[in-house]
């Protein structure tokens, strides 16, 4: 068997594995704490997600603020693949679509999103536009102001849409 990694056996385990969770790169790690970038890029294969879990109970996080930080991760990913999509070598290109796919992986798995999900999501649109479309039934006056209140919204553009139609008037 093999001896025991630089890592493991660190002094400054706890600091570095905090580091790396913190997404210091691999030549900052190394020259802060004395330890080659090929220990860190092997530990961090082997021991990434005991790293997160032990840095996640000793310290307090916000929960919002990882999702948001993972969201900007995707967006940097799909930046990254339409950069490659454009200018880059087939190489690239498939290196950058399996990073973004990681990335909104590891998105999905944190928010539970799944094929049910969508599902559940999609249902509960056509129940909101139920909603709105008897709301504005009862109170005609409504409807404008719904639909201005939707369309202040960049992601509620294509439910507006769907209100107007339901509604029967068009936007």
């Amino acid at each position: 068997m093999g001896r025991r990694s630089q890592i493991a056996t660190h002094p400054q385990r706890e600091a570095i594995e905090r580091a790396m969770v913190e997404g210091v790169s691999g030549v900052e790690i190394s020259r802060r704490y004395g330890v080659s970038e090929s220990s860190i890029s092997r530990y961090s294969k082997l021991n990434y997600s005991a790293a997160i879990a032990r840095v996640m109970a000793t310290e307090e996080y916000d929960a919002a603020d990882v999702m948001t930080r993972l969201l900007d991760l995707a967006d940097s990913a799909r930046a990254a693949r339409k950069a490659a999509d454009k200018a880059g070598t087939p190489l690239a290109r498939v290196r950058a679509q399996a990073a973004e796919l990681k990335v909104l992986e590891r998105v999905a798995d944190r928010l539970g999103i799944n094929d049910v999900t969508a599902v559940h999501l999609s249902q509960a649109s056509s129940d909101l536009i139920a909603v709105l479309r008897a709301v504005a039934k009862d109170a005609p006056e409504t409807r404008t102001q719904i639909l201005d209140l939707m369309r202040t919204h960049e992601r509620l553009t294509h439910l507006a849409d769907a209100f107007a139609i339901a509604t029967k008037e068009t936007s």
